[in-house]
């Protein structure tokens, strides 16, 4: 029973036309078989492009990224992003312009600093302002430069590198530290002793060893006047 079926089976099979038949499984198995075959075909396709595209594709080496310069004013080149006096270098249309930095510094500072730098002689320069600036509050800083002025001339009158105050540490005439150590000593003892100086006598003839303390004042008062807020 079985072998019969087989043989049915076969014979069926060999009556199949799949290229040409007609019949519906003939049909439908005819158009599987194609579909098939193009599948087929597009994976090949695919696998020999792709496999080709990864035999010429090179390694693309990475670029530095363009800096664009340009040309200030004066005809020198900076190149955007550099930083020069403290001033970054932004480019645009070929130019260079430097773009400031914002000033933080106080009314009163800047009336400090406009005194010490024009007053004939001073020695108070930039860096030792800076000093006594980061020792001093505003209101000292402004009696310490007034204090220098009665004193030495802002430091005009002496040989000495740092002590422009006749501020005698210890009972030293000769003191005269560096002046890191003097911006600290002489604002700590402003602030400490002599706070209110300018309007106070009898701080003025302490100080003064009462020598010449109305010259010592009037030069005092003419000089804190000069960094009066304007």
């Amino acid at each position: 029973m079985i072998k019969l079926n087989i043989k049915d089976s076969i014979g069926k099979l060999r009556d199949v036309n799949i290229l040409d038949g007609q019949k519906r499984g003939e049909v439908v198995a005819r158009r599987a078989f194609v579909l098939l075959v193009g599948a087929l075909i597009i994976y090949l396709l695919l696998l020999a492009f792709v496999g080709k595209k990864d035999q010429n594709s090179q390694p693309v080496e990475a670029q530095e990224p363009v800096i664009e310069t340009g040309v200030d004013g004066n005809g020198d080149t900076f190149r955007e992003g550099e930083v020069v006096n403290g001033q970054p270098v932004v480019v645009e249309d070929g130019k260079a312009y430097f773009i400031q930095p914002e000033d933080t510094r106080s009314a009163q500072f800047k009336a400090i600093e406009s005194f010490t730098q024009s007053y004939r002689g001073s020695r108070i320069d930039a860096g030792y302002l800076a000093l006594l600036k980061e020792n001093c509050s505003e209101e000292t800083l402004r009696v310490v430069v007034a204090m220098s002025v009665s004193e030495t001339g802002m430091g005009r009158d002496v040989k000495r590198q740092s002590n422009f105050w006749g501020w005698f540490a210890g009972g030293n005439r000769n003191y005269d530290p560096s002046r890191e150590v003097m911006a600290k000593v002489i604002c700590n003892g402003i602030e400490k002793s002599y706070k209110g100086i300018g309007t106070n006598d009898a701080l003025i003839k302490k100080y003064t060893g009462n020598s010449s303390p109305k010259t010592w004042k009037a030069n005092f008062t003419w000089a804190y006047n000069q960094m009066e807020v304007k």
